[in-house]
């Protein structure tokens, strides 16, 4: 007995994803299989702070890098200090994070949940250039889908 065609198309779509997943190739949510976390600059330029909102009860997840992929280092409350921004995962129509410090804490957060939409100030290392890739100073959120 053979298999209907549309179960092998099905079969063969799972195996191409499982493929592309390993070698870390983009999946449809944007984010690649497994995000670099560690490979963000994030010295610290701006000399701002922050107030998270909306974070839930449980407080904003501190990442170590801008992806929601990236592990938890903690959940934390109230107000951050700012070092820069650069470009990770979209959440809820924002697609930059900040690298702050809270406490003796450090790591990235979401600027959607940040009152004032994080760093003005982008990430960037000393001597490669100060302008983001896309070129913008200072990056606004994106247009909801």
């Amino acid at each position: 007995m053979s298999m209907p065609f549309f179960r092998i198309r099905f079969v063969a779509a799972l195996m191409v994803a499982a493929v592309l997943a390993t070698l870390g190739v983009v999946t449809a949510g944007g984010t690649p299989a497994s995000a670099n976390c560690t490979s963000h600059v994030s010295y610290n330029h701006d000399n701002g702070s922050d107030l998270i909102v909306d974070a839930g009860s449980t407080g904003l997840a501190l990442r170590q890098g801008p992806h929601t992929s990236c592990g938890l280092i903690r959940r934390i409350t109230g107000w951050v200090d700012l070092r820069c921004w650069d470009y990770g995962d979209v959440i809820n129509g924002h697609n930059s994070w900040s690298n702050v410090r809270w406490g003796n804490y450090q790591g990235w957060v979401s600027d959607a949940y940040l009152l004032n939409n994080g760093s003005t100030v982008y990430c960037y290392e000393p001597g490669l250039g100060d302008i983001p890739p896309d070129g913008s100073l200072k990056r606004a959120p994106i247009a909801a889908g």
